[in-house]
């Protein structure tokens, strides 16, 4: 019978997501950036080099977060279970919706 390794210990954990992720995102490896999409409809974005939460957006109206994707490096959409894209540009220290398409 095979022995099955044990999982390695995490590098390090990000916390402040309140619900179960269910997207990742990384980013341009220039700008270090995590992006996390949760069941609450929440997106965290996180500076890999602090390991800390650098903001949040309230996204796809309380539902599941399904989808996300960096146009460049400071804009992003989102799409969850609402049926809704919705376009964000990165504005100083937050996030502000630019747009939107219902599908």
């Amino acid at each position: 019978m095979a022995v099955v390794p044990a999982p390695p210990d995490p590098v390090f954990t990000l916390r402040g997501s309140s619900s179960p992720i269910t997207y990742l995102k990384f980013s341009d490896p220039a700008t270090n950036l995590l992006i996390s999409g949760s069941e609450d409809g929440q997106v965290h974005i996180w500076d890999l080099k602090t390991h800390r939460s650098t903001g949040s957006i309230e996204a796809c109206d309380g539902q599941s977060v399904l989808w996300i994707e960096f146009i460049r490096d400071d804009h992003l959409v989102t799409f969850g279970k609402d049926g809704i894209a919705q376009i964000w540009e990165a504005a100083e220290s937050r996030w502000e919706k630019t747009g939107n398409v219902i599908s």
